[in-house]
């Protein structure tokens, strides 16, 4: 199959041909439909939690007397802290939705199977 020919994409750099290869060329499946981008979904929301994770424990005290004033800390004093613990407390249900339809796509297209021949 030929490629159609790109300004952007120089032979004698390997490093754009290499992106090109990955970005513009990737040879997907024929049925690639929305519900293969859940598994990458999982993953966007799995970073954002460890990032809201590690700004809230930045601020947080785990002392047994202070523990519920650092959370109100949070909340109110931390510029947009409310935010990221909204995030971070209902990001962990996010992944385990998306990572349950992820796992029932691969049941549905029966991917555990092996290659039809």
């Amino acid at each position: 199959m030929r490629r159609p020919k790109l300004r952007v994409i120089n032979r004698k750099k390997p490093i754009t041909q290499a992106l090109a290869n990955h970005i513009f060329f990737y040879p997907t499946p024929g049925n690639f439909n929305y519900a293969y981008s859940f598994g990458s979904l999982v993953g966007l929301f799995f970073a954002a939690q460890i990032l809201t994770g590690i700004f809230l424990g930045m601020h947080y005290i785990s002392e047994l007397d202070k523990a519920f004033e650092s959370v109100v800390h949070i909340t109110n004093d931390v510029p947009f802290g409310y935010i990221i613990r909204f995030l971070h407390a209902n990001g962990a249900s996010v992944i385990f939705s998306y990572l349950y339809f992820h796992i029932a796509r691969g049941l549905y297209f029966r991917s555990y199977t092996g290659a039809r021949r």
